[in-house]
C-alpha cells in the first residue's frame, strides 16, 4: 500500500490586512467547517472516493447551523475533495476555478498554491484567525484544510493531497504552511488517502485487499459516523473515476 510519496513542504507569508474603519478592523466572516471523513482509493483500474455529507457553518454574530451537501466536486476532468475550514468560500472558489481549466494535476495544484497567496485570500485567512476561538486556533496550527485532487492523466491514476496549516503569526504576518503528498497507480500498487476523522477505521486496512472499494468506503464512513456523530454523517457520496469518465455510486 502506498500512502504518500515524498512529502514536500513550503511556506508562504500572509500579510496582515491593513484596511480599517474608524480605527477598528471590520470583518464579515462566514466560516464553513467540514471536519469530515473522506476516503480516496487509488488502484490499477480507477479511483474511488467517498465522503460524508455534514457541514457546519458559523457566521459572525449568528448561531452556527448544520447542513448537508457534497464534499466531492468535478471540474474539467479533474476531481477534488476538501476537509477542514474555509472562510467566505475562498479556498473552495480557488479550487473550483483551478479545476475548471484543462491542466495537468501538478499544474492545477501549482495554480491553487499561487492563488492562495493573493491579497483577497490573505485577508480572508487573517479574518478567520481573528474570529476563531482558542481551540480552533490550535487546530489550525496543525491542520487548517486538506484538499485532494485526482484524475486519470492518460498514463496512470493520480491523486495529490495539499495540506494547509497556519502555525501562528510571526512579525505581524500569518505564515501559511503547505504539505504535499502524491499517489500514482502502477502494477500491483494501491494507495489510500483519508481526510478528517479516521479513528474508527482500522489502522492496518490494506486497499490491495478491497474487492469492492465503494462498498468498503461506505462501510468505513458509517463506522466513523458512529464514533464521531457530531462531525460525520452516516450518509455519504461516492464517486468512481475511470478512463471513460466518472460515475456517482448509489
Amino acid at each position: 500500500m502506498i500512502k504518500a510519496n515524498h512529502p514536500q513542504k513550503a511556506t508562504a507569508t500572509f500579510a496582515v490586512m491593513k484596511k480599517m474603519l474608524t480605527g477598528l478592523f471590520v470583518f464579515i466572516c462566514v466560516t464553513i467547517n467540514a471536519q469530515t471523513c473522506i476516503i480516496i482509493y487509488v488502484g490499477n483500474n480507477g479511483i474511488t472516493a467517498g465522503a460524508d455529507r455534514k457541514y457546519r457553518e458559523t457566521a459572525t454574530n449568528k448561531p452556527s447551523r448544520v447542513y448537508f451537501g457534497r464534499k466531492i466536486f468535478t471540474g474539467n476532468h479533474i476531481y477534488w475533495a476538501m476537509s477542514g475550514a474555509d472562510n467566505n468560500d475562498v479556498i473552495h472558489s480557488i479550487c473550483r476555478e483551478a479545476c475548471g481549466r484543462a491542466r495537468s494535476l501538478e499544474n492545477t495544484v501549482k495554480v491553487v498554491r499561487q492563488k492562495l497567496q493573493a491579497t483577497h485570500c490573505r485577508n480572508e485567512m487573517h479574518a478567520l484567525i481573528l474570529t476563531a476561538n482558542q481551540e480552533q486556533k490550535e487546530k489550525f496550527k496543525e491542520n487548517l484544510a486538506e484538499i485532494v485532487f485526482f484524475k486519470f492523466d492518460g498514463r496512470a491514476y493520480k491523486a495529490i493531497r495539499l495540506g494547509l496549516s497556519i502555525p501562528g503569526i510571526l512579525g505581524g504576518n500569518e505564515t501559511l504552511h503547505y504539505s504535499i503528498d502524491s499517489i500514482a497507480s502502477a502494477k500491483n500498487r494501491y494507495g489510500l488517502f483519508i481526510l478528517g476523522h479516521s479513528d474508527a477505521i482500522p489502522a492496518n486496512t490494506g486497499p490491495r485487499e478491497w474487492r469492492n472499494p465503494a462498498a468498503t468506503i461506505r462501510k468505513f464512513i458509517i463506522k466513523q459516523s458512529k464514533s464521531t456523530p457530531a462531525d460525520v454523517s452516516a450518509e455519504s457520496d461516492i464517486i468512481t473515476v475511470t478512463k471513460q469518465g466518472f460515475t456517482w455510486v448509489r
